[in-house]
Protein backbone atom coordinates (compact mmCIF):
# COMPACT_ATOMS: atom_id res chain seq x y z
CA UNK A 1 0.00 0.00 0.00
CA UNK A 2 1.62 3.68 -0.58
CA UNK A 3 1.60 6.35 1.44
CA UNK A 4 -1.05 9.43 0.70
CA UNK A 5 1.07 11.86 2.18
CA UNK A 6 -1.99 14.58 1.66
CA UNK A 7 -4.45 12.32 3.51
CA UNK A 8 -5.37 13.80 6.79
CA UNK A 9 -7.44 11.25 8.12
CA UNK A 10 -11.38 10.77 7.87
CA UNK A 11 -13.60 13.20 6.73
CA UNK A 12 -15.99 14.77 8.95
CA UNK A 13 -18.58 17.46 7.90
CA UNK A 14 -18.28 21.32 9.51
CA UNK A 15 -20.61 22.18 12.14
CA UNK A 16 -22.90 25.10 11.40
CA UNK A 17 -24.37 26.94 14.39
CA UNK A 18 -27.64 26.97 13.99
CA UNK A 19 -28.98 30.76 15.47
CA UNK A 20 -32.74 29.10 15.99
CA UNK A 21 -31.49 26.15 17.82
CA UNK A 22 -34.11 25.16 21.31
CA UNK A 23 -32.67 22.53 22.25
CA UNK A 24 -33.59 18.78 21.70
CA UNK A 25 -36.83 18.18 20.87
CA UNK A 26 -39.49 16.40 22.64
CA UNK A 27 -42.90 15.79 21.98
CA UNK A 28 -46.10 17.93 23.21
CA UNK A 29 -47.82 16.45 26.29
CA UNK A 30 -51.70 16.79 26.27
CA UNK A 31 -53.92 16.57 29.08
CA UNK A 32 -56.50 14.01 27.98
CA UNK A 33 -59.92 14.58 30.23
CA UNK A 34 -61.20 11.19 29.56
CA UNK A 35 -58.21 9.27 30.92
CA UNK A 36 -59.10 6.08 32.85
CA UNK A 37 -56.10 4.94 35.15
CA UNK A 38 -58.08 1.83 35.84
CA UNK A 39 -58.13 0.41 32.35
CA UNK A 40 -56.91 -2.43 32.73
CA UNK A 41 -59.08 -3.68 35.11
CA UNK A 42 -62.39 -6.12 33.72
CA UNK A 43 -64.78 -7.15 36.02
CA UNK A 44 -65.88 -9.22 33.20
CA UNK A 45 -64.14 -10.57 30.34
CA UNK A 46 -66.25 -11.55 27.13
CA UNK A 47 -63.36 -12.34 24.46
CA UNK A 48 -59.83 -12.87 24.04
CA UNK A 49 -57.56 -12.31 21.41
CA UNK A 50 -54.54 -13.73 19.74
CA UNK A 51 -52.55 -12.46 17.33
CA UNK A 52 -50.35 -15.21 16.05
CA UNK A 53 -47.99 -15.81 13.31
CA UNK A 54 -48.14 -19.59 12.69
CA UNK A 55 -46.02 -21.54 9.92
CA UNK A 56 -48.40 -24.58 9.97
CA UNK A 57 -52.14 -23.95 10.17
CA UNK A 58 -54.51 -25.94 12.61
CA UNK A 59 -53.52 -24.28 15.95
CA UNK A 60 -56.83 -24.41 18.40
CA UNK A 61 -57.49 -22.19 21.25
CA UNK A 62 -60.59 -22.82 23.25
CA UNK A 63 -60.94 -22.65 27.38
CA UNK A 64 -58.63 -19.92 28.22
CA UNK A 65 -58.24 -19.34 31.80
CA UNK A 66 -57.31 -15.66 32.98
CA UNK A 67 -56.89 -15.28 36.89
CA UNK A 68 -54.50 -14.80 39.61
CA UNK A 69 -55.19 -18.40 41.36
CA UNK A 70 -52.93 -21.45 40.36
CA UNK A 71 -55.10 -23.86 42.41
CA UNK A 72 -58.35 -22.28 40.25
CA UNK A 73 -56.11 -22.52 37.16
CA UNK A 74 -55.47 -26.39 38.19
CA UNK A 75 -59.44 -27.16 39.08
CA UNK A 76 -60.56 -25.40 35.60
CA UNK A 77 -58.07 -27.60 33.80
CA UNK A 78 -59.17 -30.44 35.16
CA UNK A 79 -62.99 -29.33 34.27
CA UNK A 80 -62.30 -28.79 30.97
CA UNK A 81 -58.56 -29.98 28.93
CA UNK A 82 -58.90 -33.34 30.64
CA UNK A 83 -62.69 -34.34 29.34
CA UNK A 84 -61.58 -33.41 26.14
CA UNK A 85 -57.94 -34.64 25.37
CA UNK A 86 -58.80 -38.05 24.73
CA UNK A 87 -61.21 -37.07 22.28
CA UNK A 88 -59.16 -35.22 20.85
CA UNK A 89 -56.42 -36.93 20.54
CA UNK A 90 -58.11 -40.10 18.94
CA UNK A 91 -59.61 -37.33 16.73
CA UNK A 92 -56.45 -36.36 15.39
CA UNK A 93 -54.67 -40.12 14.93
CA UNK A 94 -58.17 -40.63 12.70
CA UNK A 95 -56.93 -37.68 10.61
CA UNK A 96 -53.21 -38.54 10.49
CA UNK A 97 -54.16 -41.43 8.94
CA UNK A 98 -56.95 -40.18 6.73
CA UNK A 99 -54.36 -37.97 5.45
CA UNK A 100 -51.61 -40.54 5.02
CA UNK A 101 -53.96 -42.73 2.91
CA UNK A 102 -55.15 -40.11 0.86
CA UNK A 103 -50.93 -39.16 0.35
CA UNK A 104 -50.19 -42.71 -0.49
CA UNK A 105 -53.27 -43.18 -3.46
CA UNK A 106 -51.82 -39.40 -4.54
CA UNK A 107 -48.29 -40.54 -4.80
CA UNK A 108 -49.67 -43.67 -6.33
CA UNK A 109 -51.68 -42.03 -9.03
CA UNK A 110 -48.84 -39.76 -9.59
CA UNK A 111 -46.45 -43.15 -10.29
CA UNK A 112 -48.77 -44.44 -12.43
CA UNK A 113 -49.05 -41.07 -14.60
CA UNK A 114 -45.26 -40.84 -15.02
CA UNK A 115 -45.16 -44.36 -15.73
CA UNK A 116 -47.86 -43.92 -18.78
CA UNK A 117 -45.91 -41.06 -19.66
CA UNK A 118 -42.43 -43.50 -19.75
CA UNK A 119 -44.36 -45.66 -21.83
CA UNK A 120 -45.75 -43.52 -24.51
CA UNK A 121 -42.54 -41.70 -24.96
CA UNK A 122 -40.93 -45.46 -25.24
CA UNK A 123 -44.01 -46.14 -28.16
CA UNK A 124 -42.70 -42.94 -29.90
CA UNK A 125 -39.35 -43.67 -30.33
CA UNK A 126 -39.99 -46.99 -31.89
CA UNK A 127 -42.22 -45.65 -34.77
Amino acid sequence: MLDNPEYKGEWEKKMIKNPDYKGEWSPAQLDNPEYDPNVYAFDDIGAVGFELWVVNSGSIFDNIFVGNSLEEAKEFAKETFSVTKEGEKAAKEKFDETKKAEDEAEAEEEAEAEAEEADEVVEEKEL
